[in-house]
């Protein structure tokens, strides 16, 4: 992203909402930056888990690749395997 566009949103969110925190978007694409690939950060196997990344700041890319439990990879579409017993993400 670039920063400045960044830097301009965070400035008016702070005016407009105050202290709230800022929103979490996401997107479907089929290429990503680079720089999104190497700010991402992948601290936990859980895709829910990594998701607190994203509220400190880090974008977060997600992806067929990525380090994550087979649970999260089913449910976001990656993948058809299931642990056995595992019923509900």
């Amino acid at each position: 992203m670039k920063q400045d566009i960044l830097h301009r949103f965070i400035d008016l969110w702070h005016k407009y909402f105050g202290k709230a925190p800022l929103p979490v978007a996401y997107y479907y694409t089929d290429t990503v930056p680079e720089e999104d690939f190497s700010g991402s950060k992948h601290r936990h196997q859980c895709v829910i888990a990594n998701i607190f990344n994203v509220l400190e700041g880090y974008p977060f890319v997600y992806h067929s690749r990525s380090p994550g439990c087979t649970g999260g990879k089913r449910y976001t579409g990656f993948s058809r395997k299931l642990h056995p017993d595992f019923e509900y993400f």
